[in-house]
């Protein structure tokens, strides 16, 4: 018989990837500060030195953060998906209240259909509690509690679905969410009895969480949304009126006719803020000089340097002595390098977020299919010469930049400034999970051409306006790629196994020759 070798792994090592794992599974949230040094290591335990070095590896790896003379603290891995200069920029935008519940749309019924079915008693007791403190801020009519409450309430059922891609993006939408639900409340409240349906439909949505029924959570959960799409519907609404060619010109000539004097610097403000949610203005653009975007907008240059200084100070746009104005960073990144090395280096996660990408790329062809014009399809047509480039010489790092590109190429195309921006905030773990899915299917050339000409399929859809079949062909893309690492996982076990039988009887027969 044929042992190998197992190697203990070091102490500090555990420690750090049990740490991990509380992170991960939202037991250690931001914010949250550790024990102090010798009660944590006696909860452990270890030693203190295997402790301090287990810290010094968390810290370096941007997971931890030490304050001196106050403690250890977990450092907020996630970031807001959208920074507040953008939550003001999309809750200042009426329209942009439509792509936010599209989004909602998605990622509440993915989080409700998994809840159903993983929550365990602890989530249920959480649940229970936290949809309590919801009852009583609705009764209270208070539209800032009541959306800290309903924001609240959501992300205990994102904790309850267990699925760690899913927890954290929803966490980093927390301040968009609560904003935005404030928002709609204080108009919805206008109305009789629409809060009371929504309400009615959330009350039938946390019931069927309860009782494991995921069929009855997911329709639960769109009956929810529904009733906020009508009313916004009723409100006259409407998604963002983007779908034509791009122009020639980016800056528009403002009406001098029509606006007055002190409005002028409004709309150019207006202008502004929307090219940027539109895509069409990127951070790190850089402005034309004064006197040229004052002659393209056809306003004054004290009007232009007005409106330059508010949205400065909004934070939206940045002015470099010297140097021009520039457009700042205003999406902050949802995901940031710490949480996707730590979705890296669990393989279970890499499941995780195929159950996040599948609705959200969905949506993206979905949209894009509908809304899609042609510098989009221009846009989309390039990158998917470099994903078929791809077929011809596989390299999983090479390939995973171009496949992320067509991705995100998908998202503009959407024209969904919400579903856009975080897609851009995804880009990196994007990036990382599409490479190692294609790493592990590279040991299988069929698999690994088949799900990259699946971008063909979906290109195609889009093009014929076919927002059916292009949901489809996204829908089925995730799907292959799921099914196909669970097989080629499974192959790979099935693999190693063979290879350590074989050893064992080349050494048996060594020993009886």
């Amino acid at each position: 018989m044929h042992y190998t070798p197992i190697n203990p792994q070091k102490l500090s090592d555990s420690i750090v990837s049990h740490i991990e794992e509380l992170i991960l599974n939202g037991l250690l949230k931001p914010g949250d500060k550790l024990p102090a040094e010798r009660e944590l290591a006696k909860e452990l335990d270890v030693s203190r030195t295997s402790l301090r070095e287990a810290m010094v590896k968390l810290e370096s790896r941007g997971l931890l953060q030490v304050r001196h003379s106050s403690g250890t603290y977990v450092r907020d891995i996630i970031g807001p998906t959208l920074t507040d200069p953008l939550v003001h920029l999309l809750t200042e935008t009426p329209s942009a209240m439509i792509d936010l519940l599209e989004i909602r749309e998605s990622l509440e019924k993915t989080a409700a259909r998994f809840a159903a079915t993983r929550a365990t008693e602890p989530d249920r007791a959480i649940l229970e509690q936290r949809f309590g403190i919801l009852n009583k801020t609705t009764a209270d009519g208070d539209p800032n509690e009541d959306a800290l409450a309903i924001t609240e309430y959501y992300m205990t059922i994102a904790d309850a679905s267990h699925n760690i891609a899913l927890m954290h993006v929803m966490r980093g939408l927390f301040n968009l969410m609560r904003t935005s639900i404030s928002h709609s409340l204080a108009t919805i409240y206008q109305h009789p009895g629409v809060y009371e349906n929504i309400h009615n439909a959330r009350k039938a949505m946390h019931q069927a969480i309860l009782d494991g029924d995921p069929n009855q959570a997911v329709e639960a959960t769109d009956a929810v949304i529904t009733t906020l799409h009508k009313t916004f519907r009723e409100l006259r609404v409407q998604p963002l009126p983007d779908t034509a060619d791009f122009d020639a010109e980016t800056f528009l000539p403002v009406d001098n006719a029509v606006l007055r004097p002190g409005r002028l610097s409004d709309a150019v403000v207006t202008q502004i803020e929307q090219l940027i949610l539109k895509g069409k203005l990127k951070a790190g653009d850089q402005l034309p000089p004064e006197k040229e975007l004052a002659d393209k907008l056809n306003v004054s240059r004290a009007v232009l340097r007005d409106a330059v200084v508010r949205l400065e100070a909004r934070g939206v746009l940045t002015i470099r002595q010297g140097g021009g104005t520039f457009v700042c960073d205003v999406p902050g990144p949802t995901v940031d390098d710490p949480l996707a090395y730590l979705l890296e280096s669990h393989p279970d996660a890499v499941f995780d977020f195929l159950h996040l990408r599948g609705p959200l790329e969905e949506l993206c062809a979905a949209y894009a299919a509908e809304r899609h014009n042609a510098g989009d399809l221009q846009q989309l047509h390039e990158r998917l010469e470099q994903v078929r480039a791809a077929v011809s010489r596989p390299d999983p790092f090479g390939d995973a930049e171009s496949v992320t590109g067509f991705h995100l190429a998908l998202a503009e195309a959407s024209h969904n400034v919400a579903l856009l921006y975080i897609v851009r905030g995804l880009y990196t773990l994007l990036r990382t999970s599409i490479r190692n899915n294609l790493e592990r299917m590279s040991s299988d050339p069929a698999i690994y051409n088949l799900v990259l000409r699946h971008h063909e399929e979906i290109l195609s859809a889009v093009e014929r306006r076919d927002t059916t079949a292009a949901q489809q062909a996204a829908r089925v893309h995730i799907h292959f790629v799921n099914e196909s690492l669970l097989q080629l996982g499974i192959e790979q076990k099935r693999l190693a196994r063979s290879k350590r039988r074989a050893r064992s009887l080349l050494k048996n027969n060594d020993s009886d020759s």
